[in-house]
């Protein structure tokens, strides 16, 4: 097992305990987890924590960092502060369950040593390319399952959006996961500076675009998009700027040639037929009932347990089909506004600014990039209230900005060689 960790995170250059072992292990597992059950997710999580709380009273060199423990909390516990004036209280505690990894992720953490977040910063890669490999192998368990579909594009999106992936996952939840695997591949793309480790990400990229655009949420490619296009005027590479020349002029490729593409996107630009005028006016309905519950929402909200069933109430006067299928409101930031009010979502603004202000200015390029696709995707998806999306929304958050936490000098020379490396990058 000693010989095998060694091997896999190079780990010659620091000596680590058994704990600190497992920690890193617990970590490779937890950004392998979109092809696992829920269920075992959940559990590894609370493993991830009780190793986290362990390695911290084993070590002398320990220091919590309470600023990023309260900021990364503070959405849970406004959820949670939220159910002493709920009146569905039994909903609320369910959602707030759900939310859970909102609390675990920081808080596991915000307890790391200093030794752990340097190890962390040279293994960032790996553990990314694991989330790359889950996302894959996800993919084809997909394409084997719905193998019957494959001849036609519309027929595999269709037969994707009735029946749930085989770990339960929804399919907009599998585009989520494969705009961000192509965001992490862009990532190790630039990072790697073999011409057959380029050219195998390549091939990556081009095994996972396709079912991306076959899906074609607007949600998620819109969001992979301007991500992408931020990290490349960051890195400002040219080989970077190829990759996004690319993705964007096969998008804007497809809306102008594709009948298929072109319909789907078309509600951007213009409403047509029959089907768009649908969906638009699903919007219309839920962006007036937000505007007529938020006088009373106010500073705190409805509650955790409340505030969709607001949504379902206003829905029955005006649309019945959106009441009968209860419809949330689509949108991550009305949702939370309508639970925790004013003050939750200004609390929420200010942490995701707080992120977004350090990765910019540390030139955390990945971080930032994930940050953005995040708060795009949640302009469409109400992520933090499903278990599919929090996990993520925490697990990435959580780990990306972690290498914004600053270094005693003493571990310098470990990360020296990433500096070296990013040197050559920059050339």
């Amino acid at each position: 097992m000693s010989k095998l960790f060694n091997k896999i995170f190079l780990s010659g250059k620091m000596n680590f305990s058994t704990l600190e072992k497992f920690i890193l292990i617990a970590t490779a597992l937890l950004f392998f987890t979109p092809v696992v059950p829920r269920l075992f997710c959940n559990i590894l999580l609370a493993i991830f924590l009780l190793l986290s709380f362990l390695n911290f009273l084993l070590n002398k060199d320990r220091v919590v960092n309470l600023r990023f423990l309260l900021l990364g909390c503070s959405i849970f516990i406004f959820l949670a502060f939220s159910l002493l004036y709920t009146e569905d209280f039994e909903y609320g505690v369910k959602k707030v369950t759900t939310s859970l990894p909102l609390v675990v992720v920081p808080l596991s953490l915000s307890l790391w040593t200093p030794k752990l977040i340097a190890a962390f910063k040279v293994f960032i890669n790996k553990f990314l390319f694991v989330y790359v490999l889950s996302v894959l192998l996800l993919s084809l368990i997909t394409i084997y399952q719905f193998r019957d579909t494959l001849w036609s594009t519309d027929l595999f999106r269709q037969s994707l959006l009735k029946n749930n992936l085989f770990v339960g996952m929804e399919a907009l939840y599998y585009s989520f996961h494969l705009a961000l695997a192509l965001m992490v591949l862009v990532h190790l793309f630039w990072s790697s500076l073999k011409f057959w480790r380029q050219l195998l990400l390549v091939v990556l990229m081009c095994a996972l675009a396709p079912i991306l655009i076959s899906l074609s949420f607007k949600s998620a490619i819109l969001s992979f998009l301007v991500a992408f296009g931020l990290y490349s005027l960051k890195i400002n590479h040219y080989k970077v700027w190829t990759l996004f020349a690319a993705a964007l002029t096969i998008i804007v490729g497809l809306i102008s040639f594709s009948k298929d593409f072109n319909q789907r996107f078309a509600d951007l630009f213009f409403v047509k037929d029959s089907s768009e005028i649908e969906y638009a006016e699903i919007k219309k309905t839920i962006q007036v009932c937000a505007i007529e519950l938020a006088p009373e929402a106010g500073l705190f909200g409805y509650g955790v347990g409340d505030g969709k069933q607001k949504l379902i109430d206003c829905y029955k006067g005006k649309n019945q089909t959106l009441a009968l299928n209860s419809y949330n409101s689509h949108n991550q930031y009305i949702g939370l506004y309508l639970k925790i009010g004013f003050l939750g979502l200004l609390v929420f603004a200010i942490y995701l600014f707080s992120l977004l202000y350090t990765g910019l200015t540390q030139k955390n390029h990945l971080g930032t990039s994930i940050l953005i696709f995040i708060g795009i995707f949640m302009l469409a998806e109400n992520i933090i209230e499903r278990e599919q999306g929090v996990y993520y929304f925490a697990l990435f958050l959580g780990f990306l900005f972690l290498n914004n936490f600053k270094i005693p000098k003493k571990y310098d020379m470990i990360l020296s060689h990433e500096k070296v490396l990013r040197s050559f990058r920059e050339e």
